[in-house]
């Protein structure tokens, strides 16, 4: 068994047809390396460091190879020649439980996606709009401050806005998603859901990188409670499925549009087991991506003065009421507030590794490089977000490179690389409603209030990087994720106060 052991991992050091490509000597020799790292929450990081280290293509495990150019990331997500790897069927439960997520079959995916998107147009988003509009206006509620006494210059003491964004954040989920008040937003019975989700996603990513992982149990074994929990938050979801599959009456809501809606091109409606495995998905993963969205252009915000002072001065001028703001024209031309999200969305991707792809050719051609069949192939968000080549000075806040302000800033290449949703076919079809809920929020928290990063040094300090860290978390002004498929973060302290003009 040894010696087995020892020929393996010497074919894979030296005859693997990957061989010739540079790369960390771990991850060469087995998928526990990036597991480790996804697990530590390090593993966009690692990447990029990668990169850095061994140029734009490295050799990240024994059959996959990590590609950091604007052509290759076009290539790899746009191609009919390569599928879902099988790592992301550890997050299937049970048999036939397909949703966007574990989907890896093509037909099975794009038969689901069909069906999905028909409510996320533009028009469904008009109509969930008011729905979230009322949670929006409950958070912000929370951060006004409470007294009337000189209302107008007193802050706030510090309060962990990261929090208060995540409680909404999964409110929102709920009334958009399954027409249910979970109102974490004012009672704390729920506020379990994410640290629970927070856990799961935590071992999926882990599982992902290294799905041998997922038959040991290890998340049980590490974290018991989530037994308790776990079947907690799926009873939850059960509640969501019955209350709409039995509802007598279509309601304003993404999970009831599902119930009745149809393949346009077979006629077919999700079955139960679809319902039920979408329904899981959409709880786990649409409110934690916009709350970790949102939390980093606070936190940017909070940070770089002259690009707070100029949004907030967009959005006080565009809007003269609170009322008005609303998706449209108006919103639209709120393009410094769309920058600042898009720049955000650069620097701290909510999903910042990389979403491998299996080859199903025969040496499929990037960049010249000849792919054998077999192999995953993925390009890491963050780091082609954070190549120099792409964004100059690319660690620093710089709303202005999306708005065509500064030529030294402004290229197509940046354009092409450009993608917190990925792209291709897999692109994540809740992109628009996470662009329009977080447009909404910034617009209406900025109208109400003033915002700073806390006075108090110690908890200004939490989500910013630390000066001398040798772990690829030392510049200062960077907000500090862990990457777990969906980035989890520290907290955010701020202080607020209402308007001054």
């Amino acid at each position: 068994m040894i010696f087995e052991l020892v020929s393996l991992l010497y074919q894979r050091l030296y005859y693997h047809p990957l061989a010739k490509y540079p790369g960390p000597f771990l991850a060469k020799l087995t998928d526990l390396y990036a597991a480790y790292y996804a697990y530590t929450g390090d593993l966009h990081i690692k990447m990029k460091e990668a990169h850095d280290q061994y140029g734009d293509y490295v050799r990240f495990g024994p059959a996959k190879i990590l590609c950091n150019t604007n052509t290759s990331l076009h290539v790899i997500y746009k191609s009919k020649h390569v599928k879902k790897s099988a790592g992301y069927l550890v997050s299937q439960r049970s048999r036939g439980a397909w949703n966007l997520f574990n989907a890896v079959d093509k037909t099975i995916h794009a038969r689901k996606k069909r069906v999905m998107r028909q409510a996320f147009t533009t028009e469904s988003l008009r109509r969930f709009e008011p729905v979230w509009l009322k949670q929006i206006q409950v958070f912000v509620d929370l951060l006004t401050p409470s007294s009337r006494r000189d209302a107008q210059s007193e802050w706030t003491a510090p309060k962990d806005v990261a929090s208060y964004v995540e409680h909404m954040a999964i409110d929102m989920m709920g009334t958009v998603g399954f027409g249910h008040e979970l109102c974490l937003q004012s009672h704390p019975n729920n506020r379990y859901m994410p640290h629970v989700i927070a856990k799961i996603q935590k071992w999926t990513s882990t599982h992902v990188q290294s799905p041998s992982l997922a038959w040991l149990c290890l998340d049980m074994i590490f974290y018991p409670q989530q037994i308790y929990y776990g079947k907690r938050l799926l009873e939850q979801v059960r509640i969501f499925v019955e209350e709409r599959t039995n509802a007598q009456e279509a309601k304003n809501d993404i999970f009831s549009f599902l119930v009745d809606a149809v393949d346009p091109e077979t006629g077919e409606h999700f079955s139960i087991t679809e319902l039920w495995s979408e329904a899981k998905l959409l709880t786990i993963a649409t409110g934690e991506t916009v709350a970790a969205a949102l939390t980093a252009v606070l936190f940017y915000l909070s940070r770089n003065s002259d690009s707070y002072d100029r949004v907030v001065n967009e959005i006080r001028t565009a809007f003269k009421e609170a009322r008005d703001i609303r998706l449209g024209g108006t919103m639209d031309s709120c393009t410094f507030l769309h920058a600042c999200i898009k720049e955000s969305m650069r620097m701290s991707p909510p999903t910042g590794s990389a979403p491998w792809r299996e080859v199903e050719v025969d040496n499929l051609l990037i960049d010249g490089h000849e792919i054998p069949k077999g192999c995953n192939v993925a390009t890491s968000i963050y780091a082609i977000h954070h190549k120099e080549e792409y964004f100059p000075d690319s660690y620093s806040f710089r709303p202005e490179r999306w708005l065509q302000e500064d030529p030294a800033l402004e290229s197509e290449a940046a354009k092409s690389a450009f993608r917190p949703f990925s792209l291709g076919s897999r692109v994540c079809i809740g992109q628009g409603l996470a662009m329009a809920e977080i447009a909404d929020v910034l617009a209406l928290l900025l109208w109400h209030l003033d915002f700073r990063k806390a006075s108090d040094e110690s908890l200004a300090k939490i989500g910013e990087g630390t000066e001398g860290a040798k772990n690829g978390r030392h510049r200062v002004g960077e907000f500090q994720m862990k990457d777990h498929i969906v980035g989890q973060y520290q907290g955010l302290f701020l202080e607020c106060r209402r308007r001054q003009t």
